[in-house]
């Protein structure tokens, strides 16, 4: 069951898609956008992430990945509300729904708790490109009864933001998300590690499942299972010597963790130590590959028609259906 505060999917007959008729107001505890005056890490970045789990035949639940909400700026009100989503690895989704029945997010509750809210089996999109690790759900907002806080697409770090900011190796990112060892008791505790840009998104790498050719930054960060599906963030310094610094920090949504690199090769361990060795470097979808998704035709078509029969009530800050 979805908690009260939560909206049910509903599907519409005609265009065969689910709809609901939540916003998420991008003010209130979401990053108004990319510029930050604090030096460490602002709290609306943990605060973006849910962890995404099954439960087991005995009723324990099983951590699989961490999943982020995001917001598409509303085009009717583009500085107050906009259209939440939930973006993680694709694999995080199909492994665990061909093993189990259900797969549900855990977010954390502004009473106290982590809630468990049932995720629909249908409905994710993804990029049509089978070596894309990407997935992505319309998320009814849950804004007066958790304390997540979506990630607008005005910091989204696509191509055209990296070429404008000159974004490049070396740059600092830092990655929040699921330590499966560590996941709380009663609410969620996501984890931030730090690291930086190794590689560019410039020659193709291949998928040692598929075969598939895909791109993706590499990063130095000791990744681990927990983290797949997490967003990556980069961190501009304002003392970068670009010329395109200013003189605050700013963070960009550089894309999420796809996995990392193990080592199973040569190296040699006690029959009690594991046999692979994480190399410490991160493999990161590129956020332009979520944007593939958010802002196909069909999908931009699909808010525009629900904004049509909306106003803004700014008074009240309230959305309300146009008269007949």
């Amino acid at each position: 069951m979805l908690p009260a505060n939560l909206a049910p999917l509903k599907v519409d007959p005609a265009a065969g898609t689910p709809t609901w008729s939540g916003w998420v107001r991008l003010g209130r505890r979401a990053m108004a956008g990319c510029i930050l005056e604090s030096m460490r890490v602002p709290d609306v970045i943990p605060d973006c992430v849910v962890f995404l789990c099954v439960k087991e035949e005995d009723g324990r639940v099983s951590y699989r990945g961490t999943a982020f909400q995001v917001a598409v700026r509303s085009e009717a009100a583009p500085e107050d509300r906009g259209w939440s989503y939930l973006v993680t690895a694709r694999h995080n989704v199909f492994d665990s729904l061909d093993q189990y029945r259900q797969l549900y997010a855990r977010l954390n509750a502004i009473s106290g708790d982590a809630q468990l809210v049932e995720l629909p089996r249908k409905w994710w999109m993804c990029p049509d490109d089978d070596a894309s690790d990407v997935a992505v759900l319309r998320f009814p907002p849950s804004e007066d009864e958790s304390t997540l806080a979506p990630i607008p697409n005005t910091m989204f770090a696509t191509k055209d933001v990296v070429q404008a900011q000159k974004i490049g190796i070396g740059e600092d990112v830092i990655v929040t998300g699921l330590f499966s060892e560590v996941a709380g008791r009663h609410r969620n505790l996501p984890v931030v590690r730090a690291g930086i840009i190794a590689a560019m998104p410039e020659e193709p790498l291949q998928d040692l499942r598929s075969g598939l050719d895909y791109h993706a930054y590499m990063v130095e960060l000791r990744s681990f299972g927990g983290l797949s599906g997490s967003p990556v963030f980069v961190r501009l310094d304002p003392n970068r010597a670009y010329g395109v610094g200013g003189n605050m920090t700013r963070y960009y949504l550089l894309g999420l963790i796809r996995g990392h690199w193990d080592s199973y090769g040569p190296v040699k361990f006690p029959d009690n130590e594991i046999e692979t060795m994480n190399l410490g470097m991160g493999i990161v979808t590129p956020i332009d590959e979520v944007c593939r998704v958010l802002f196909q035709s069909s999908e931009v078509h699909w808010r525009r028609q629900r904004e049509r029969v909306y106003r803004v009530d700014m008074s009240g800050g309230r959305w309300t259906p146009e008269p007949p």
